[in-house]
């Protein structure tokens, strides 16, 4: 295909303090088989070098801005764009060869379709295979399974938007400090067709650092995520009572989690927070441990 007939995708790279590994990003996106595909990386208060690794591949546009979070940044990168098509890869991870082109065959044959994403593959660190597989599709309605709490998406390089489908979902909600992406999915599922192609297309790198390791942050805004479709399923049977599953599911999922960091936690003031995360968040059975966790440490 002809650049001039393909087109435009634009790569939007998020990155605060991730300047060792958004070389890599980078040139992930640059040898992709897709010609007409412009790269924006929006550096998010980074006190690293995020600047000068950007700066040093000519045609990457860089922008900085003060540190706001992702979400602030992925909406200021998509503002930039240009691209018929939307790809939002994080500045740890690695998009796979011809996952450009992919997307764009899966979106150009199936024009319903909001957004399409795919499988992924686990690396470690210094960017070594992990076992593990992302999450099956459920059957069934997306929308209802994503509100049982299951992001079966998981990963947002995986995913490539049509442009216009971020215009009409109002992109990335600014409010969520954590968890946006679920936030959007569940706003696109809800309005429309998700596709679904089953070439792996990106790698996700799992290291100590990763933002989404803030269990109790995890559970806190996924909650709050959740609750926010309560005026678009409370009129709906099923949409309820997948609604009362997904509560319970991140309860029960991140709750334990928060519950072990409670437990590992040395420092009196996390074990504190972990506390007051589970009494907020988890009343019953999970909180219960927690408080014979800290009469315990008495």
């Amino acid at each position: 295909m002809k650049r001039e007939s393909q087109p435009t995708i634009s790569v939007i790279i998020p990155c605060h303090n991730q300047g060792r590994f958004l070389g890599d990003a980078i040139q992930s996106v640059r040898a992709q088989d897709y010609a007409n595909c412009e790269i924006i990386v929006i550096d998010d208060g980074s006190t690293d070098n995020t600047s000068e690794v950007a700066g040093s591949f000519p045609g990457v546009v860089s922008l900085r801005q003060r540190q706001k979070g992702p979400a602030h940044a992925r909406n200021a990168g998509f503002h930039r764009s240009a691209g018929t098509y939307i790809v939002f890869l994080d500045a740890d991870d690695r998009l796979l060869p011809g996952a450009l082109a992919t997307g764009v065959s899966y979106l150009t044959a199936h024009p319903e379709a909001l957004f399409v994403y795919g499988p992924f593959a686990y690396i470690d660190e210094n960017g070594k295979r992990l076992p593990g597989r992302p999450p099956g599709r459920p059957p069934g309605d997306d929308y209802a399974a994503l509100l049982r709490g299951r992001n079966f998406i998981a990963m947002m390089a995986a995913v490539m938007f049509r442009r216009n489908a971020l215009e009409v979902a109002g992109v990335f909600d600014t409010a969520f400090t954590q968890c946006e992406d679920y936030a959007l999915y569940l706003t696109c599922a809800r309005q429309g067709i998700i596709g679904r192609h089953d070439q792996c297309v990106a790698e996700y790198r799992q290291h100590p650092v990763s933002f989404s390791r803030n269990h109790r942050r995890t559970l806190t805004v996924g909650l709050a995520v959740l609750r926010a479709q309560w005026p678009h399923v409370r009129s709906n049977e099923s949409y309820r009572q997948a609604y009362s599953d997904g509560l319970r599911s991140w309860r029960e999922h991140f709750g334990k989690r928060v519950l072990h960091d409670l437990k590992s936690n040395k420092q009196i003031t996390e074990s504190l927070l972990d506390f007051l995360t589970l009494l907020r968040c988890c009343p019953g059975r999970l909180f219960a441990a927690a408080l014979r966790r800290l009469k315990l440490r008495d």
